[in-house]
């Protein structure tokens, strides 16, 4: 008999279902492995014995049912690219006039309000007594705008592309001076390359000790 007609027969349906389902331990495994990824953790919060949860943990995640699910899950939430990009630009805009109330000082509620909650990575108060009165004052810690602005430049390759700016003022610079000639430049870098900085420099190449050669 074979296993489509194994799978047709009622009785054996439901043990095909049940094979594709998670117990109850492994659905709570799963939900809590997405929570923080340490399988060990999740395995314990599922309620296997801590002291073989670190074994249970890797052998769970090894699980075709339980790695199929936990892929699912992350495809399904996964940002695009082009979220990604939009999250690190908003944290590279951030504004800190977004996050403070009406006296300038810092608030979360204020922040939230204006749609930069997602902009606060912590927060910290503090309750001081004047008198009979309570003040609490909010201090809030944002993202790192400097970190998220090296990696937007990344992703467009900015930073190549400055270097090699630099690279060309310097050289023209030296083209400049008199320190370069026009025979060491193409040479290195051949006679297009060194025609081209040669006329950003505003040099002549006859004035620069040699004039290229022609090709026949």
């Amino acid at each position: 008999m074979s296993s489509k007609e194994l799978h047709q027969k009622p009785g054996c349906r439901r043990v095909f279902t049940s094979m594709n389902k998670l117990t109850v331990k492994q659905a709570l495994f799963v939900t809590e492995y997405l929570k923080t990824f340490n399988a060990t953790r999740a395995a314990i919060a599922a309620g296997y014995s801590e002291r073989s949860a670190a074994v249970i943990g890797h052998e769970n995640l090894r699980k075709p049912k339980i790695a199929a699910k936990i892929n699912k899950f992350l495809n399904d939430h996964a940002m695009s690219a082009a979220e990604v990009l939009y999250h690190l630009s908003c944290i590279a805009r951030a504004d800190i006039a977004t996050m403070v109330d009406d006296d300038g000082k810092p608030s979360v509620k204020r922040a939230i309000e204006n749609g930069s909650g997602n902009l606060v990575r912590k927060v910290k108060t503090r309750t001081m007594t004047v008198g009979h009165t309570d003040i609490v004052e909010e201090e809030i810690e944002t993202y790192d705008r400097l970190r998220a602005l090296d990696l937007l430049a990344k992703y467009h390759d900015l930073t190549n592309k400055v270097r090699v700016e630099d690279w060309r003022s310097e050289a023209v610079h030296a083209i400049r001076s008199g320190d370069l000639e026009y025979g060491a430049v193409a040479d290195e870098l051949g006679h297009e390359l060194a025609e081209e900085l040669f006329k950003s420099a505003g040099v002549p190449i006859a004035d620069a000790g040699e004039a290229p050669t022609s090709e026949v």
